[in-house]
């Protein structure tokens, strides 16, 4: 099914080139989970991540493969929302109006059998140099799923920065 609606929406945009690309992709979404900050912790060091960013009270800031992440830094204050990127799967963090952290984990889901759609994009961001590079753009991957209307958006994943020049 998406190979048929890919190929006539193909056609239309080698007529029209500002239509952005896709391809079949979907994505699998473990149920969100509330958790406290000792919990958010432990979830947060057994993740992989090569990279992401994190929204503290005080500062936004961006991690690499390595570093501590943690729910309540002492220049920072305390974690909002961030979302870390491993190698098929990403990590969204959302605080809670109660206090506590919702955890969703969205990995690529494998196999050449898709009926979704899939579409890569990037988000401009402040240029900034984080002692990694000068960061200046956000990678993601938006999935779209057929129903009754159409193609939709049903969720995006984190995929990581573009560093370059500013």
């Amino acid at each position: 099914m998406a190979n048929e609606t890919l190929k006539i929406y193909d056609e239309i945009r080698d007529k029209y080139r500002y239509m952005p690309a896709f391809k079949p992709g979907e994505c699998e979404i473990e149920p969100p989970h509330d958790y406290n900050a000792k919990e958010l912790d432990q979830h947060l060091q057994a993740f992989a991540f090569d990279e992401g960013w994190l929204c503290y009270q005080s500062e936004l800031i961006t991690v690499a493969k390595g570093e501590t992440v943690l729910s309540w830094n002492e220049e920072q204050g305390q974690l909002l929302y961030g979302e870390l990127v491993g190698k098929s799967s990403s990590l969204h963090i959302r605080q809670t109006p109660e206090g506590q952290w919702r955890l969703a984990i969205i990995s690529e889901k494998q196999g050449i059998n898709s009926c979704g759609l899939s579409q890569d994009t990037s988000f401009l961001a402040i240029p900034r140099n984080d002692n990694k590079g000068i960061l200046n753009r956000l990678n993601y991957r938006i999935y779209h799923i057929k129903d009754e209307n159409g193609y939709r958006q049903y969720a995006s994943r984190f995929l990581g920065f573009h560093r370059g020049e500013a």
